[in-house]
């Protein structure tokens, strides 16, 4: 049987631990500066683990298209019930259009202030800057 006195030190560093957690979770939530900042941070982790499969396949160029633009995509469109103008992104009636949206999501969550597409007269060239 374990000594009191080792249970009592595990049972105080367990919740110490559980405390700092908590407390750190409420200070990220706090730190957020709309809603929508899970979210579209979500999008971007969808785009990392893309590239990740990528480079596992190591499909080259082709990876963007093939693994991460799609992984974008689907966890936009499962977001699309959480948030009006999310929802927006994904009834986009152009692949400009959904950008556009998407800038305003960027803009909300101040990840970007400037943010505007650039058109190279071919919709697979148009780049978000």
């Amino acid at each position: 049987m374990v000594e009191n006195i080792i249970f009592y030190i595990v049972l105080a560093i367990a919740i110490a631990s559980t405390t700092i957690l908590v407390i750190f979770l409420l200070y990220v939530k706090k730190m957020m500066p709309h809603p929508l900042m899970m979210k579209v941070l979500s999008t971007l982790h969808s785009a990392m683990f893309g590239y990740e499969s990528a480079l596992v396949e190591l499909i080259g160029p082709r990876g963007y298209k093939t693994h991460v633009f799609p992984k974008v995509v689907e966890t936009i469109a499962n977001l699309k019930g959480e948030d009006e103008l999310i929802h927006s992104v994904v009834n986009a009636k152009s692949a400009k259009e959904a950008m556009e949206k998407w800038i305003e999501v960027l803009k909300l969550t101040k990840i970007s202030k400037d943010a505007h597409i650039i058109d190279k007269g071919n919709d697979e060239e148009s780049c978000l800057r």
